[in-house]
């Protein structure tokens, strides 16, 4: 019924049959010369036969009923429009979609089955159509549209609505990147818990712009870094002393591949604690053994801050047993303390990671057994 419900049917189709780039034609957003509306596409079917597909909305169906075009007449048409701009960068976009399976074979089915659930399709504002890698977020999304915007962006609106630049976006939104001059790229971004992107596309942009720092800059980083985690997960150890249980010839070499995101902080802290074997309760790992920590969340309030807090940990099957939360005016800085039981360090991590992921939240660390 509507131009939106076109390109998801095309996403759809897309993602349950293996898909001809050469055959799509979108003569919605470029319409033939005599008027004519409609997606064109072509997939392999059961049996690797191939099927033409064409999507339109009802209004577009009715004005290709009444004589304006037909099969036949498409397909012998040599139109203009064909060669438009829009036309070859979309094409050049589903060429790029198929090099993302890295196992080529020319077997329909194993075909059918690598093609399944990889694409996304979202437009922009403009109702530009973007393909990207499924799973992708709006960080991603900002860095596919162009290199330049992912380095200034400061957030997303997906249909309207403001969110995270990690989140996961779906078939038939529209993204509108939001960006400022004087905005660069924050290190978090490079974070593997935090999840900020799925391709190795914007992972390598992003590293590429911080290894341009000279390295007393990127020690500086890696180091401040370590130690907020550590912060976060309230050891009692310094950076210096992480790199060396990690045996590290030097702290600065730990530093360096922190600030570039190719060692998870957290994940080494946590096991260089469990290496220690401290005798305390953060470090209980029998899974029958729970103990009660807390942890202390700030954030710029929003509305369904409460909500999406206990889901998180919720869905870690983690028991949340007291919660305390400020009311701040709308878009003043709330503070939560939370107690979960968890198993050990380990699992309070995750749940730390869990909740930092969310939405305005600036910060979240573990005060201790509660």
């Amino acid at each position: 019924d509507s131009v939106p419900e076109c390109y998801q049917v095309l996403g759809v189709v897309h993602t349950s049959w293996p898909f001809i780039s050469e055959e799509f034609d979108d003569y919605i957003a470029n319409p033939k010369s005599n008027g004519y509306r409609s997606l064109h596409t072509a997939v392999y079917g059961p049996q690797g036969r191939v099927l033409e597909i064409q999507i339109r909305t009802r209004e577009m169906h009715v004005d290709s009923e009444l004589g304006v075009c037909s099969h036949w007449s498409y397909k012998g048409e040599n139109d203009a429009s064909l060669e438009d701009e829009s036309i070859d960068w979309m094409r050049e976009v589903l060429n790029w979609h198929e090099t993302l399976d890295p196992l080529e074979s020319t077997d329909v089915t194993s075909r059918e089955d690598s093609n399944a659930e990889r694409v996304t399709y979202v437009s922009t504002p403009q109702r530009h159509i973007v393909d990207l890698q499924a799973g992708s977020t709006a960080l991603d999304f900002a860095f596919k549209v162009h290199t330049d915007i992912g380095l200034h962006c400061v957030g997303a609106l997906v249909d309207g609505e403001e969110v995270a630049l990690n989140t996961v976006l779906k078939t038939g939104q529209t993204v509108e990147v939001l960006t400022q001059h004087r905005a660069t790229p924050q290190r978090e971004w490079l974070d593997p818990d935090l999840m900020y992107f799925k391709t190795s596309k914007t992972r390598e942009l992003l590293r590429g712009y911080f290894q341009d720092f000279d390295r007393t800059h990127n020690v500086k980083a890696g180091r401040d870094w370590v130690q907020q985690e550590i912060t976060r997960l309230n050891l009692k150890l310094s950076p210096e002393e992480a790199a060396r249980a990690l045996d590290f010839s030097s702290p600065d070499d730990l530093f360096i591949e922190v600030a570039l995101g190719s060692m998870k902080a957290r994940q080494m802290l946590v096991e260089i604690a469990q290496l220690q074997l401290e005798v305390s309760e953060l470090l209980k790992s029998d899974d029958d053994s729970k103990v009660t920590m807390q942890i202390h969340l700030s954030a710029l309030d929003r509305k369904n801050l409460i909500r999406d807090i206990t889901r998180e940990i919720a869905e870690l099957n983690v028991n949340i047993v007291n919660l305390k939360l400020g009311a701040p005016a709308l878009d003043k800085e709330a503070a939560a303390d939370i107690w979960v039981q968890v198993s050990g360090l380990d699992e309070a991590s995750l749940v730390i990671v869990s909740l930092r992921r969310l939405h305005r939240v600036k910060d979240v660390r573990l005060v201790g057994p509660g």
